[in-house]
């Protein structure tokens, strides 16, 4: 199984901030990523290759999880509903 780390403050800020129903599906979202990360998301491409996205919904809201794999750990770059959250995480990747 891999480990999780974020990459910044962005994905902890948003989780926390969230209300307790997604919280806890951003909980049970970044678990199955862990499971099997290459699996469990969708490959990006573009200037987002080597990136993976994880899709969920709620409450009529699509949400997404923007991560690498580095080795045996899951790094989150991105985590937030879908509005510019591709525009973020290219920003991210500009910044390394």
């Amino acid at each position: 199984m891999y480990s999780v780390e974020f990459d910044n403050n962005q994905p902890k800020k948003y989780i926390k901030k969230a209300i307790p129903a997604l919280k806890e599906q951003f909980r049970k979202e970044i678990e199955k990523i862990i499971e099997n990360p290459q699996l469990n998301g969708e490959v990006l491409f573009g200037n987002l290759a080597g990136l993976y996205s994880r899709h969920f919904v709620l409450h009529s809201v699509e949400y997404r999880i923007i991560y690498e794999i580095k080795g045996d750990k899951v790094r989150i770059l991105v985590a937030k509903n879908r509005e510019n959250i591709y525009k973020e995480a290219a920003r991210i990747l500009k910044k390394e």
